[in-house]
Order: structure tokens, then sequence, then C-alpha cells
């Protein structure tokens, strides 16, 4: 009875340097640490940028070789004339992670109106784990060839929302929340001019 009164004062004191020290804890363990800079990445996503016309990039072309999971190669340029949305990232990297619930929940409400691009560096056998891990169902590809300017960039995650004349409508080069009303009705419209 008088320990755990004796560690009462103790606790009121220090809890601070306690609660340091189990955080300082987590961010060293691997695997926590992810799980803990992808939430937080996600508490700070904002919108992705929409552009406005006259500072919509066009796409310098749409050679862009990749390559699926099972090691079939195709080219963007297939998606010519199509809205299209690229995302390049990486399962190492916490924003990407932070922003993939909603680029999934994207991908399966306009799968038929958009042709989707998730680009990794990385090899298929670690996507494949983490793909299945995670229950996604994405499209997901590993680059062979150099992107087009301006898609041509180091920055993960990077995502871009492109119409169906090569203007690149929306991007964010961080994690942002993508399934939103803003992006639905963006994506909805250029469907519709697709299908006239």
């Amino acid at each position: 009875m008088k320990d755990s009164k004796s560690r009462q004062p103790f606790l009121k004191k220090h809890w601070s340097n306690i609660l340091f020290f189990g955080v300082v804890v987590l961010f060293i363990i691997p695997g926590s640490r992810m799980i803990i800079q992808s939430q937080l990445a996600s508490l700070f996503s904002s919108a992705p940028t929409i552009l406005e016309d006259s500072k919509r990039e066009q796409l310098a072309n749409y050679n862009l070789v990749l390559k699926d999971l099972q090691g079939q190669s195709l080219n963007l340029n297939q998606s010519q004339n199509k809205p299209i949305l690229i995302n390049f990232w990486a399962t190492w990297c916490a924003p990407c992670l932070a922003e993939l619930p909603e680029l999934n929940a994207l991908y399966q409400k306009y799968k038929d109106e958009v042709d989707f691009y998730f680009i990794s560096q990385e090899t298929p056998d670690i996507l494949k784990t983490f793909l299945s891990a995670k229950a996604y169902n994405l499209p997901v590809y590993t680059q062979v060839s150099k992107a087009p300017p301006p898609l041509n960039t180091n920055t993960l995650p990077s995502t871009y929302l492109i119409n169906s004349h090569g203007k690149i409508v929306a991007l964010a080069q961080k994690s942002a929340k993508w399934n939103n009303e803003e992006i639905q009705i963006l994506i909805e419209g250029m469907s519709f001019f697709r299908k006239y």
C-alpha cells in the first residue's frame, strides 16, 4: 500500500519525461515509427492544388515506359486522350502511406473513368508484399524510363491529375487528401467530356 502511494508523487512529477521517453522509443522502433509518421502526415494533409487554366502545365509527351508487377511492359502513351492520375510513391515513404487510403478510395470509385498509375522504384516483390498486407488492389508499376516533363520529379509522394488534353489540372507534392468533393467534381467533369 505504501509503495503505490510513494509512486504517485513520482508519476505526477515526471509524467512528461516518461511520455517523452515513450515517444522517443516508439520513433526508434522502425515499425511504430512508420505508423506514427504516416498518421502525423495524414493529420496535417490538405487538399491537392487545383490549377487555374493559365497555370496548367502540358505534358511534353506520353513516353513513359513502365512494368506491371508481373513483368509486363506498357507505355503511358496508351492513356493519351484520357484522364490520368499518376502517383509516384514508395512503401518506405510515410507521407505516401498516409495518402494511399484516400487514393485507394478514389481509384475504387473512378477506375472506369480515369487511368490510374501508381509508380514506384521498388522491386515487385516488396510492392506485392505491401499491397497484399494492406489489401490494396491498385494498378502499381515500376518505372523503366525517365518521366516526361513536368512529371520528372524526385519528390515523394508526387501526384498529378491530368486531363484528356495532357494538361495537369491538379497536383500535390506531399501527402494530400485526394478523395474530396472538389477532386470528384473535377474527375466527373473530365469523364463527362470524355464520353461525348
